[in-house]
């Protein structure tokens, strides 16, 4: 069997990864504008993306990162013979759960860009009518995006596990929930700043809201790094 080199060392199967457009879903902790630094000294750009399972586009999606691992799968059996023996599929997706840790009943999937700053082009962003947004706002969680990537089958030596990594490339912004800060405080008589800036008053306007999905940094158990040590940190 044909095998492919990444990274220098090769795959123990042939089939190559494919390009997919997510179905539209709710955005969270959507980090497109700003790389966050954490965990990767080069920057990750990153956004997990909530759907309805029971959504017959949410299905058609699942089915086919589904017949991608599977047919890496098969052939990852068929390349490592009697030394396949406990090698297990993981899951294209993650349960939703809220913050007490319970199922909601959603599903949620995980789209990113590692390594930003070696990279000429980050996320290209485009609006409902496929314009591109030069000036990205920071993406507030439930707003609502589609997301276009590289579907990347893989293997993790060290797990024995095939999967699908979700290399993000593009994303539709579609309705808007800007993040920001408030406050607990109602307007009062009393002092009232100069500003000393250089601008004058605006007008702001308000996103309708949409559906809100529970943060997972809000459940009663910790947060911990990413366990995708899958992805672009596989064996092969």
């Amino acid at each position: 069997m044909a095998k492919i080199k990444q990274k220098g060392t090769a795959k123990p199967f042939a089939v190559k990864g494919i390009r997919i457009v997510s179905p539209r879903g709710e955005a969270l902790w959507c980090k497109v504008k700003e790389p966050d630094y954490q965990f990767n000294a080069k920057g990750i750009l990153s956004t997990k993306l909530v759907f309805d399972p029971n959504d017959e586009t949410v299905q058609a999606f699942i089915e086919k990162l589904e017949e991608l691992r599977d047919v890496a799968y098969d052939e990852t059996v068929e390349t490592m013979g009697v030394k396949a023996k406990g090698i297990i599929k993981k899951d294209v997706y993650e349960e939703h759960l809220d913050a007490d840790g319970e199922d909601t009943g959603l599903i949620e999937f995980k789209f990113a860009m590692k390594d930003v700053d070696d990279k000429d082009k980050w996320i290209r962003v485009v609006d409902s009518k496929r314009n591109e947004i030069k000036d990205i706002p920071l993406v507030g969680n439930g707003s609502i995006i589609k997301c276009s990537a590289y579907a990347n089958p893989y293997y993790m030596a060290s797990s024995k596990t095939v999967g699908i990594s979700l290399i993000w490339e593009q994303m539709q912004l579609i309705n808007l929930i800007e993040y920001g800060g408030t406050d607990d405080f109602d307007d009062e008589d009393g002092y009232v700043s100069n500003g000393d800036d250089d601008f004058g008053d605006e007008e702001t306007t308000s996103p309708k809201a949409t559906k809100k999905v529970t943060p997972k940094s809000s459940r009663t158990k910790p947060v911990q790094q990413d366990d995708d040590e899958d992805e672009d940190d596989a064996d092969y």
